[in-house]
């Protein structure tokens, strides 16, 4: 994993801290409108670690980016 991803990364759990979960959300958020290949491969690198989810098991029972207990824990 490069430095770019890893700080991509982080930007994206603050961002789904902050409340965006969805992937446009989150590239608005955090100002990556011209990273969007490498929001995708950190999502993809954070989901097979098990820090984050995609899912719709939410109050609103929207589909979005969510961060796991192992991913809680590890912040």
């Amino acid at each position: 994993m490069n430095a770019m991803i890893k700080q991509i990364a982080n930007q994206i759990k603050n961002a789904i801290i902050q409340g965006a979960h969805t992937t446009h959300m989150i590239i608005i958020n955090q100002g990556l409108e011209l990273r969007y290949n490498e929001v995708c491969e950190a999502l993809a690198w954070l989901e097979s670690e098990g820090l984050v989810e995609y899912h719709n098991r939410n109050l609103a029972h929207e589909y979005g980016w969510f961060i796991t207990d192992k991913g809680w824990s590890k912040i």
